[in-house]
This record gives C-alpha cells, structure tokens and sequence, in this order.
C-alpha cells in the first residue's frame, strides 16, 4: 500500500492532534493534511503578510483559487 504525505500526516495528527491554541500548530497541521484554505486562515491570525506570500506560492500550483481575471 503506497501511502501520500496526507495519510501519514493524518495518522500523526490523530495519535498527537495540534495544540488549537498555538496559531503555528494549526498552520503546520492544516498545511500537511492537505487543506490550503484552512493554511491560510490559521497563517492570516499570526501575520497577513504571511498569508499573502503563502497564496501567491499556492496560487500558480493549483492549491487555491486566485480569483485573477486572465482579461
């Protein structure tokens, strides 16, 4: 069985779930799992600037929508 970095992070996650509490535990834990929204919210309470230079990275891979208009 060939497992991707979401089933172990998830496997991780559910022996040590991220302390709520710690805004970079939530970062790294949604960031793993898969979830780039969630990455972003969770980035966006410690520093927008972060944030923003996450989606600019995550745009143009695909990971989120940049609601850019191409015209």
């Amino acid at each position: 069985m060939e497992y991707t970095l979401r089933d172990i992070a998830a496997d991780i996650l559910e022996e040590m779930p991220p302390d709520p509490t710690d805004v970079e535990d939530m970062i790294i834990a949604s960031l793993f799992s898969g979830q780039p929204d969630q990455t972003l919210q969770h980035a966006s309470q410690l520093d927008r600037w972060l944030s923003a230079h996450l989606a600019d990275m995550m745009a143009p891979l695909g990971l989120i929508d940049s609601g850019i208009e191409e015209e």
